[in-house]
This record gives structure tokens, sequence and C-alpha cells, in this order.
């Protein structure tokens, strides 16, 4: 599978034209992830899948299922966030 295309391939002359007056170089172009998709995910999060099963369901990676799984904030199921316990300061050694 090949991730990077040629724009000279894929975008019409005139569209080509005209993002090489802003841009010279690499350039990344995101695919469209409209608000539907996020909740598709968030759905299936909040039915309790494990990540993978979501990953799977929905066409993406697990590390994207935990990114939008993080803006749920408090009620995120995937949260490993623990309350922190108080440093104990190491005691001298008694000899």
């Amino acid at each position: 599978m090949n991730l990077y295309a040629n724009a000279h391939d894929v975008l019409p002359a005139p569209l080509l034209r005209e993002v090489q007056k802003h841009w010279q170089g690499t350039l990344y172009v995101p695919p469209p992830l409209c608000s539907s998709s996020n909740d598709r995910v968030l759905n299936a999060i909040r039915s309790g899948l494990p990540a993978k099963e979501v990953a799977k369901q929905c066409g993406i990676s697990v590390r994207r299922v935990y990114q939008i799984a993080q803006t749920m904030g408090d009620e995120n199921p995937y949260s490993t966030k623990r309350p922190r316990l108080p440093r104990v300061a190491a005691s001298p050694e008694v000899e």
C-alpha cells in the first residue's frame, strides 16, 4: 500500500497550480473526519467495547480510539489516571 502520491498524478491541473502558489515542499492532507464519525466512535466506546474492537469496527487505529475517548473527560472508560499517592521521603539508613 502506497501512502504517498504525487500531487501531479492525483490533482486536477488548475488545483495543483493553486496549491503551488501557496506551498512548496511536503504537504500532508488529512482525510476528512466528520462529527458523525466521532459520534460513531463515541457510541461504540460508551457501549463498553474494548478499544481494539472499536478500532476494528470504525476502521481507525487503537491510538485514535484513545484520542477520541480523551474528549469524554471523566467519562472516559479507558482512562488509566489513578490518584497520586504522596511521595514518601527516603528514611536514613540505620546501622
